[in-house]
């Protein structure tokens, strides 16, 4: 049974979606970094990102799935689940609205499950003319 759990523990990400501990922050993108999360084998878009009270990491997705990264200095709202860490806070997002660029984006399904392994799963990643990216523009 304690072979199990160790099991188990050791292959739970550090980085994983927690439908009960969520958040919508709103604030400015301090700086884009392209970091590679672990347990992941492609580059992830993370965002320096500070609110009204934090400064804390945006992680938003694999760097080949983001459309429209956003921009130092742009203002956004960010949704997702937060988890604490030796090294700050971190906010997995779900969806992304961008306030220069008038655009949201699709991260996640409600339940966390990241909406590019739909892509992966077909067995070729989609362009962004042929839908590669759930985004749509405020009006």
């Amino acid at each position: 049974m304690h072979f199990l759990l160790l099991v188990v523990l050791t292959v739970i990400p550090k980085y994983f979606y927690n439908v009960s501990d969520t958040a919508t922050v709103k604030g400015e993108v301090l700086s884009v970094e392209r970091e590679q999360i672990e347990g992941s084998e492609v580059y992830h878009v993370v965002l320096s990102f500070k609110s009204v009270n934090t400064t804390l990491k945006v992680v938003l997705g694999p760097a080949w799935f983001i459309e429209e990264i956003p921009r130092r200095g742009d203002s956004c709202v960010v949704s997702g689940s937060v988890f604490r860490t030796e090294n700050g806070i971190y906010l997995i997002a779900r969806k992304l609205f961008n306030s220069r660029t008038k655009t949201s984006m699709s991260l996640r399904t409600e339940s966390g499950f990241p909406l590019w392994y739909r892509q992966r799963a077909s067995g070729r990643f989609m362009n962004r003319a042929e839908g590669g990216q759930n985004r749509q523009r405020q009006r």
